[in-house]
């Protein structure tokens, strides 16, 4: 790792937002670890990203950060190479239709993953930030975490938790040097919504998110967002 790279890891990277954010950071200089479900998926980006980024090829580590273990291994292993965390991008997720009727099974499955993974990482990643006195985490939330649909009762739910726990963690710790940041997007162009009636060229871009990380990165460290919604133009009820 070069001297002055900053180092980040991005869960949920093979693909969508993710992937789109490993790409644009590798650009930028950053050093990745990068974790996903997917090893397959997970080592062709690190392959394509080790022909743009001059700080190698990023590590990788396929799993289900919803399980505490495995989540406790990426953030030792991140550590155990590069030193530090400056940025944990949270883009954990899954999306299921349904509400009152859906399965047991399915609802505690959107819970499992989209609340107790991004819990998990988080709660590993902070004692190494506490350490440093510095670092930014970044989750992606969702517009269903502010707006609940009447179709999707356990993703809104899943969400709205997100939302919570990212702001209880910036009122936490901003006063110690770490910036905590929820991202709540409308449709996003990903296969996670290959399936949505919502027009394809209406979506907001993956793109988009990354200019968005862009941005708060470039921030001073005075200047602390704690929340940043974006709708499609034409999705604003």
């Amino acid at each position: 790792m070069t001297e002055n790279a900053k180092v980040a890891l991005i869960t949920g990277a093979s693909g969508g937002i993710g992937r789109e954010v490993s790409m644009g950071l590798a650009s930028e200089g950053y050093a990745l670890s990068l974790a996903a479900r997917s090893r397959d998926r997970l080592e062709a980006l690190a392959d394509e990203i080790s022909r743009i980024s001059e700080e190698g090829v990023p590590l990788v580590s396929a799993g289900d950060v919803s399980v505490p273990e495995h989540a406790e291994r990426v953030v030792a292993e991140t550590i155990e190479r590069y030193g530090r965390i400056d940025l944990l991008f949270n883009c954990i997720g899954i999306y299921r239709t349904g509400n009152w009727k859906m399965d047991p099974t399915d609802f505690k499955e959107q819970i499992s993953i989209n609340v107790m993974g991004v819990f998990n990482i988080v709660r590993s990643v902070i004692p190494q930030m506490l350490k440093q006195g510095s670092g930014h985490i970044i989750t992606v939330a969702s517009r269903r975490g502010k707006i609940a649909d009447a179709e999707e009762g356990a993703y809104s739910a899943s969400k709205f938790a997100v939302v919570g726990m990212s702001e209880a963690l910036h009122r936490e710790l901003t006063s110690k040097g770490i910036k905590v940041t929820v991202l709540c997007p409308g449709w996003v162009n990903t296969p996670m919504v290959k399936d949505a009636t919502f027009p394809k060229q209406e979506m907001i871009s993956p793109r988009d998110i990354l200019e968005t990380v862009r941005f708060l990165m470039k921030l001073s460290p005075a200047a602390c967002v704690k929340e940043v919604f974006i709708e499609p133009r034409n999705d604003i009820s």
